[in-house]
């Protein structure tokens, strides 16, 4: 076999290859790069359904029943509103530094770019981070249900899932979120 093309016998990756310096874009060519971010888009788009699945069943939870308790004054729900915009915080400010923190293990070449390993090691944290950031989002949406569900109120129901709906629109996951992930760790 010709030492130029891949044949049976080469292996796609040696391990010498996986400390090398590589281009983000080829990084990210890979199919299996591609496909861990696949799997967490069909992740995060199962946990963006969510908001519009508790909103049906707050309504039909609290179907035909009045409100059963004065939304401002119930010390409950007064927790569950401060618990929503803590968890909406806590998202927005997640410390994505923090998160990958164990992923800086080794320090690359100065000016050779990141090694594949290390940019596969960051991809891991990106999937955790965001997963995790979405969840957090996606509790918000669980806040409203219970507090609709509890007083009938269809007005928070609905406030609190668009909230946590839109938290979790503008925090999709993508290359591009994971090269900014890139450029936010590594500062």
């Amino acid at each position: 076999q010709e030492a130029g093309r891949p044949g049976e016998n080469q292996r796609l990756h040696k391990p010498e290859d996986m400390t090398m310096p590589v281009q983000e874009n080829d990084f990210l060519s890979t199919p299996l790069v591609k496909n861990k971010i696949k799997v967490t888009r069909i992740i995060a788009l199962a946990i963006g359904v969510c908001p519009f699945i508790y909103v049906a069943v707050g309504f039909f939870a609290s179907k035909g029943r009045a409100m059963a308790v004065n939304p401002a004054s119930n010390a409950i729900l007064m927790g569950l509103y401060v618990l929503a915009a803590v968890m909406g915080v806590m998202g927005i400010l997640l410390p994505d530094k923090m998160l990958a923190r164990g992923t800086l293990q080794a320090p690359d070449e100065a000016g050779a770019g990141p090694s594949r390993q290390k940019l596969m090691s960051l991809l891991n944290a990106f999937i955790r981070t965001t997963i995790l950031r979405l969840a957090l989002f996606e509790s918000i949406g669980i806040y409203g249900l219970v507090g609709g569900i509890l007083t009938g109120a269809t007005v928070i129901l609905i406030a609190l899932n668009i909230f946590s709906a839109l938290l979790i629109i503008l925090h999709f996951p993508g290359q591009e979120r994971f090269l900014g992930f890139v450029d936010k760790v590594e500062r």
